[in-house]
């Protein structure tokens, strides 16, 4: 995953779980249903990388997003639960020291 001033994290959830869950540190929360009206607020400039707790309902958004001519979308493999099971931000950030970036 690119250093985070290139990308935004764009957190896909379940209506109920919008206003409460925490997520990546400085994600956009969106209610899945909502991501293709929202994207507008969505950069082409800069990748987005989507997610959700599991990648299924970030799966879908990126579908529907690319349909859209969306080509900077990508889904994070795993979603939220996998990414802090790998350690997050930490872990691109020892992974990024070892190759000498």
């Amino acid at each position: 995953m690119p250093a985070a001033e290139e990308f935004i994290a764009v957190g896909l959830w379940f209506p109920v779980f919008v206003a409460v869950v925490s997520g990546i540190p400085g994600a956009v929360n969106i209610e899945w249903r909502q991501a293709v009206a929202r994207r507008g607020e969505l950069p082409k400039e800069r990748m987005v990388v989507v997610y959700c707790n599991s990648g299924s309902l970030s799966a879908q958004g990126v579908f529907a997003l690319r349909l859209l001519g969306y080509d900077n979308v990508k889904v994070l493999q795993d979603g939220y639960e996998g990414w802090k099971a790998k350690g997050g931000f930490d872990a691109h950030r020892r992974a990024s020291r070892s190759a000498g970036h």
